[in-house]
């Protein structure tokens, strides 16, 4: 694989679209059958359309560092984008998908960043002392519209909208009207805006034109709404608007409503559940949200709802050609000392030094990088080594593994045989050879795991057995003090595949902030 609020408004904490509340469960949104008006394909659940179009969102599964990630539709394709070590939220393609817009906290301060589409070439766009926010792409691609909270973290209104140019010239501060604003977005033809704006304390949508002209309000919250309409989404077509609504001051719900006031529907009714940050299909039959960490698609025509997953899936393949350690998708290990593991010249490249002592828990001389995933069920799996620096009868094991099933198979030289060789559990085989190069693979299938090696075209079974439990699977290179022979090896493995096998990825895993290209 290659390298997926408490806001302050008028003197009041406003839990609003962020999903930092704690909550459970789903519920389907509230609607009718499908009505043209409201744009795209009818239909729900398992007959709506999966596009193959990305979306980005923020995690924070790389050890806690919050970077972009990407997915399809179907919950495939996850990748990583950016390794930028900029705090990253609310991302935003921009209309030719070219690039990502996105707010980022660096050196104490939330500004607005833009990317390529493939997370290179950062480039910071606003510098100003007030907290940046909710960017979003003017239809020409040529500007971006924010909104700024007046201290750098916290929050705190009041609120205003601003506009800047992509080159990052020309900031300038939007003519609004009276009232705090929560949440812009740029209508995807023409120069209309649309942007929550407290009227008497409480936020309504309201619409214009980016010059001011036109100011319009397009819903009206019920009364006694506590904070009302927030963080509007213009559909693909211009034709509606999705929106935040919170009535009660700690429950955010899915609304849409056309651009001309009329029409609302709701979307979801979930008073244990916070949903936030809107976007939509670009076919228009879906608004995009998240809520507990978990990406969630909605049919505009009330039919539903599906959750979007972004764990990691198979076929997989790490090139390991970028120089990264991902800890989104690896953790490294070294056990003992004179030992070092990492990627360098296309390789995931393990060298032991001739000094190198064991230590850890298992007294062993090891490197390895394993997945942060691990694999329940039957899976197929395998990489490709080079012995790079391989001494005779060295005692080093270049290996294949399947951590915490007991199950491994590895290129290994001791003082008896240069060999193959297959530890599956208390079963074993072994073949010698005399191979520098080559393919090592394990296969579970139907509770039996197989261990090969490649000869040629072909792979060469050394033993199978039962086999069981939650597999992580992991490369690298082993010895211990007994077989170690005190020369200097170098190991390297490339082109690491998961071809098969369904992951389970780490609870604490989330999606936040996704937008839809």
């Amino acid at each position: 694989m290659k390298r997926a609020f408490t806001i302050a408004l008028t003197g009041v904490l406003l839990v609003a679209a962020l999903g930092m509340l704690a909550s459970t469960g789903f519920a389907s949104g509230s609607g009718s059958a499908a009505q043209s008006q409201y744009g795209g394909p009818s239909g729900g659940g398992a007959n709506r359309p999966k596009q193959d179009s990305l979306i980005v969102f923020g995690s924070d599964r790389a050890a806690g560092v919050r970077e972009l990630y990407v997915v399809k539709r179907d919950g495939t394709g996850v990748r990583r984008l950016t390794f930028n070590g900029v705090f990253e939220r609310r991302p935003v393609w921009a209309p030719d998908r070219s690039r990502i817009a996105f707010v980022g906290l660096k050196d104490g301060n939330w500004d607005v960043y833009v990317v390529k589409a493939d997370g290179s070439d950062l480039t910071r766009l606003t510098t100003a002392a007030g907290q940046d926010d909710t960017p979003a792409w003017t239809a020409d691609g040529t500007q971006i519209v924010f909104t700024r909270f007046s201290t750098p973290t916290g929050f705190a209104c009041p609120c205003t909208a601003g506009v800047i140019n992509v080159d990052g010239t020309g900031e300038r501060i939007l003519n609004t009207g009276a009232g705090d604003v929560f949440g812009i977005d740029a209508a995807p033809s023409g120069r209309r805006i649309a942007f929550g704006r407290t009227v008497n304390g409480t936020s309504a949508i309201f619409a214009m034109d980016i010059s001011g002209a036109g100011l319009r309000q397009v819903t009206s919250p019920p009364d006694g709404a506590v904070f009302g309409d927030l963080y509007p989404r213009w559909s693909p077509d211009g034709s509606h608007i999705a929106f935040d609504r919170d009535i009660t001051g700690f429950d955010n719900d899915v609304f849409v409503i056309r651009s001309n006031g009329t029409g609302l529907r709701r979307l979801t009714n979930t008073p244990s559940r916070v949903e936030g940050f809107l976007s939509w299909s670009p076919d228009g039959s879906e608004v995009l949200t998240y809520a507990d960490g978990r990406l969630l698609a909605l049919a505009v025509d009330g039919s539903g709802e599906d959750e979007i997953s972004t764990a990691l899936t198979a076929p997989l393949e790490e090139t390991f050609d970028d120089g990264v350690l991902d800890r989104s998708v690896w953790h490294d290990y070294v056990s003992g000392t004179g030992t070092s593991i990492g990627e360098s010249s296309g390789e995931l490249q393990v060298a032991i030094a001739a000094d190198a002592a064991a230590g850890g828990t298992y007294n062993l001389i090891e490197g390895h990088w394993g997945t942060e995933c691990s694999m329940p069920g039957d899976y197929d799996l395998q990489v490709d080594y080079r012995l790079a620096d391989w001494p005779a009868q060295n005692g080093v094991r270049a290996i294949l593994w399947a951590f915490f099933t007991d199950v491994q198979i590895q290129r290994e030289s001791q003082t008896w045989a240069e060999q193959y060789f297959a530890w599956l559990g208390g079963p074993f085989g072994y073949a010698t050879t005399a191979d520098q190069g080559g393919s090592l693979r394990l296969v579970r299938a139907a509770g039996t795991v197989t261990a090969y090696w490649r000869f040629g075209e072909a792979w060469v079974p050394l033993g199978s057995a039962p086999d069981s439990g939650n597999a992580v699977m992991g490369v690298g290179a082993q010895s211990d003090d007994s077989l170690f022979a005190n020369q200097p090896v170098r190991v390297a493995f490339d082109s690491f595949r998961i071809n098969s096998g369904v992951l389970s990825c780490p609870s604490w895993w989330n999606a936040l902030h996704p937008d839809w290209s």
